[in-house]
């Protein structure tokens, strides 16, 4: 078997460093530095400096807490992103991706062509790595983690790079690496030489058994990463700001995310969950709608700065969330007209009603909706644009004016002239609502075009206007 071991010695100050100002990891109680970038190395700061020595080497320092969970977040994500590329791989926490490389010939025919990929990929994605092969899943990491940049599929030349690594490259315990040294084992091959009886004994029956596993001889099961169904991610602002024109950037970075992992699964969202996280008060949540489902970018985008736009924000952005509330399966089999006129009325129609619920509320966009009901006054209603109710798409046989009085209104002269009518609406004995009406359509003096009803009393009412 032929594994590849990706490491990402910086995982997590990388995706970090979007900016040109110093940042540096830090970790402990007192914290200490424990990883600074290439920036704050120039300027002096090493790992396990103490915080007021570090920023008095580089004042404008950013320091960075580093978060084991987080990391294994950010871990999880470069797996889906690498999955449609090489697959099957594994997870190996905090700091590597593992991948089953002779499952791949057929892709990559050389170890070298497969790690070209994935070093573009993650030049993309602006992380720093270190790649390398074994026979084992171990061997892969240990040389992968020492530097050792061996992408080959030739066993005697990976054995040989094993062998020639220090004692201390391991990561056995710390006693256990200096015992091996002042017995004048400095060497993996050292180890090779000795009893294996003897050897054994010295390293214990667990660590001999690493040992083994590293070397091939013992069997090493992994667990192979199956992406998530669901997406959510989250970011850390390098500075917490209220001002939403600065989150701009982060967003379009989740979003960026979001299209991939939807693309990736053939699916597309219709709701979509935004929380900004703030320091001291309770997060703000926004849901982005859109009708028939999206899956770009640019226009969950425009939706999340028009909701942003008209928000009051009680306190700094430290984090923001995206997460998908439901996304669908695209829909491949339905066929349109060469011009696709009506779709795309219907589209520009769709989309001018989101822009326009995010700018103003989706309360403050309504559209008339009709009930199963045959008194004017019982039939429309007004709803929330994009919902659409049971009765909503039904078209009543007669002509009905969009426009009704309410209440109808005493009708003072005589009409000019009829046009049409009468049309009886008699209906609400069941309710206690009882109307016997009879409707007409006539031009008024002033070249209005109205509703007309007659009583039971014989007495005549305005109960609606035509455009």
């Amino acid at each position: 078997m032929l594994w590849f071991y990706l490491h990402l010695p910086s995982l997590l100050l990388d995706h970090h460093c979007r900016d040109s100002a110093p940042m540096a990891l830090c970790t402990g109680t007192p914290p200490v530095i424990l990883q600074p970038d290439n920036q704050a190395q120039k300027m002096g700061v090493q790992a396990g400096q103490s915080l007021a020595t570090a920023r008095a080497l580089s004042p404008d320092l950013t320091l960075i807490a580093f978060n084991k969970v987080r990391q294994t977040e950010l871990l999880e994500q470069v797996a889906e992103k690498l999955y449609q590329l090489a697959a099957p791989l594994a997870l190996w926490p905090p700091d590597g991706l593992l991948i089953r490389a002779d499952r791949l010939c057929h892709l990559y025919p050389e170890p070298g062509d497969l790690a070209t990929v994935l070093m573009q990929h993650l030049s993309q994605l602006g992380l720093n790595s270190r790649m390398a092969t074994g026979t084992s899943p171990r061997m892969a990491r240990l040389l992968a983690r020492h530097g050792t940049s061996v992408c080959t599929d030739d066993p005697e030349t990976m054995h040989h790079a094993l062998c020639q690594l220090p004692v201390t490259a391991t990561d056995w315990p710390q006693k256990v690496r200096q015992r091996l040294t002042r017995m004048g084992l400095h060497h993996l091959k050292d180890l090779l030489e000795c009893c294996p009886a003897e050897l054994a004994s010295r390293l214990g029956p667990e660590l001999y058994n690493d040992f083994q596993r590293m070397l091939g001889r013992s069997s090493d099961p992994v667990q192979e990463f199956h992406p998530q169904t669901a997406f959510h991610r989250s970011l850390t602002l390098n500075r917490e700001s209220q001002n939403t024109d600065h989150l701009q950037g982060p967003l379009e970075h989740l979003l960026e995310s979001l299209e991939a992992f939807l693309r990736q699964r053939q699916r597309l969202c219709d709701r979509l969950r935004l929380t900004l996280h703030h320091p001291e008060h309770r997060p703000t949540t926004l849901e982005l709608e859109t009708r028939q489902g999206e899956s770009r970018a640019v226009a969950f985008l425009e939706l999340a700065l028009l909701r942003l736009a008209s928000l009051n924000l009680p306190d700094d952005v430290q984090a923001l969330s995206l997460a998908t509330a439901r996304t669908i399966a695209i829909e491949t089999t339905v066929s349109h007209d060469l011009f696709n006129s009506d779709e795309s009325q219907q589209q520009a129609r769709q989309a001018l009603l989101h822009r326009l619920s995010a700018r103003l509320g989706r309360d403050s966009i309504q559209c008339p909706g009709r009930r199963p009901d045959p008194r004017p006054e019982r039939c429309a209603y007004w709803q929330p644009a994009g919902e659409r109710g049971a009765h909503a798409a039904q078209r009543s046989e007669t002509t009905r004016p969009f426009w009704l009085q309410h209440p109808p209104q005493p009708l003072k002269r005589a009409p000019a002239r009829w046009l049409n009518g009468p049309e009886r609406i008699q209906s609400g004995w069941w309710d206690g609502d009882y109307v016997r009406r009879d409707y007409y359509i006539a031009l008024l003096d002033n070249g209005q075009r109205a509703w007309l009803f007659r009583n039971q009393q014989s007495q005549w009412f305005i109960h609606g206007w035509f455009g």
